[in-house]
């Protein structure tokens, strides 16, 4: 059974080619290897896809922080993010708690331009992090 959950990593270990993707498949790997009687008998295929998705949650949890912006929002845009573009852009940038954000920042930006500067922060580096992961 492990020479089986060895194979399936190795096979997944082929397709991971990011930062993010490596790193998890480093993880799964210690888990296993600390304890690897509570995997026998389990689909290593399920175990690696819940922490997937606790990484990408992670990030979304990281980029709403930094943005004053509710999780589920962003977590929507990142799940609906197609061909460069968020799915509700408007939407997303009006969401930004901007009283928030001016208390947790010295010296503040304009709105418009916090706006921008996020949606740039989405397209080019939180997708940049979670679209291997999806």
């Amino acid at each position: 059974m492990i020479a089986i959950m060895e194979m399936e990593i190795s096979v997944m270990a082929i397709f991971m080619s990011t930062r993010n993707s490596s790193k998890l498949l480093s993880e799964v790997v210690a888990e296993i290897e600390s304890d690897k009687e509570k995997f026998i008998g389990q689909d290593i295929e399920a175990f690696f896809n819940r922490m997937r998705y606790e990484l990408i949650d992670k990030e979304i949890g990281e980029f709403s922080k930094k943005w004053c912006l509710p999780f589920e929002d962003v977590k929507y845009e990142v799940y609906n993010f197609k061909d460069g573009n968020l799915a509700n852009e408007n939407s997303l940038k009006s969401k930004i708690d901007y009283d928030r954000y001016k208390e947790m920042v010295e010296k503040p930006v304009p709105k418009f331009t916090l706006r921008r500067e996020m949606v740039e922060d989405f397209k080019n580096n939180l997708m940049g992090e979670v679209s291997s992961l999806l």
